[in-house]
């Protein structure tokens, strides 16, 4: 991080969850990042969730099971100081559907 500040000017930051997949509730690995991030004057925004399924998965049953498998990464998030993270809504609906489930599954 001191590296992209100083030779960079990076201020902010976005983390990629497949970078640290098995780490979403290892405080220790997210307090080295957080120590790391705001020693070097970088902010961290927020996670790019992947590998978590999608919120606009149709089947509600499945949408349930990918909507708490983003708990963690939300938790993650609030101990590293981002304001967010990102998520996948998508799947093969008609748009007028895929709204609707994708709605569901954010609210």
């Amino acid at each position: 991080m001191a590296k992209a500040k100083k030779d960079f000017e990076i201020e902010a930051v976005e983390y990629v969850n497949q970078f640290f997949q098995d780490k979403a509730k290892d405080k220790k690995y997210l307090a080295e990042i957080k120590k790391q991030t705001k020693g070097s004057g970088v902010t961290g925004l927020l996670i790019m969730i992947d590998g978590e399924g999608n919120l606009g998965e149709p089947d509600e049953n499945t949408r349930c099971k990918v909507i708490e498998n983003h708990y963690k990464w939300v938790d993650a998030a609030k101990f590293l100081s981002g304001h967010s993270i990102r998520v996948n809504a998508r799947f093969k609906e008609s748009f007028d559907e895929q709204v609707k489930f994708a709605t569901d599954g954010l609210a």
